[in-house]
């Protein structure tokens, strides 16, 4: 519960004024919620935050691409998202996208390492449910076709 605070408290101070203060808090609260799930290599929960439509479409390629963007990596240990720092917003009508980077914490063989993690929040419906997607799969306009992009 700690660590959500913080990251809510973190992604507040890096949130810009276009979002109006309901949509911060639903999407704080989102973004904590999802970051404990990557911590905690929490897969229902990681696949029930990410875009449906994304889903739908790593669904379609098959049990082995499934495992290849939901399984965490279990040699990486005492892992840790931190500093999500928010680096565009986009909006157009009711749809908004908020491209992150966070910061990537771990032990793995003995070695601590730290990476960047780069994801968009998406909500469709002016910040009242949020959803999420890897950036390097958001920036894939060959799939999932339906979704607008609004991060260029």
């Amino acid at each position: 519960m700690k660590k959500l605070l913080i990251y809510i408290f973190l992604s507040l101070i890096c949130t810009c004024c276009t979002l109006s203060a309901s949509q911060e808090q639903s999407l704080n609260k989102n973004l904590g919620l999802y970051l404990q799930a990557l911590e905690k290599k929490s897969i229902l929960v990681q696949v029930s935050m990410y875009h449906p439509e994304f889903v739908h479409y790593i669904k379609d390629k098959g049990t082995a691409y499934f495992k290849e963007v939901f399984s965490a990596n279990e040699n990486e240990i005492d892992l840790l998202f931190l500093d999500p720092k928010i680096v565009k917003i986009e909006t157009k009508d009711d749809k908004i996208h908020v491209l992150y980077k966070v910061r990537k914490e771990f032990l793995i063989e003995g070695e601590n390492r730290v990476e960047e993690l780069e994801f968009v929040a998406i909500s469709e419906d002016d910040g009242e449910n949020w959803y999420f997607v890897n950036y390097k799969m958001y920036l894939n306009k060959n799939i999932c076709k339906k979704v607008p992009r609004l991060i260029k």
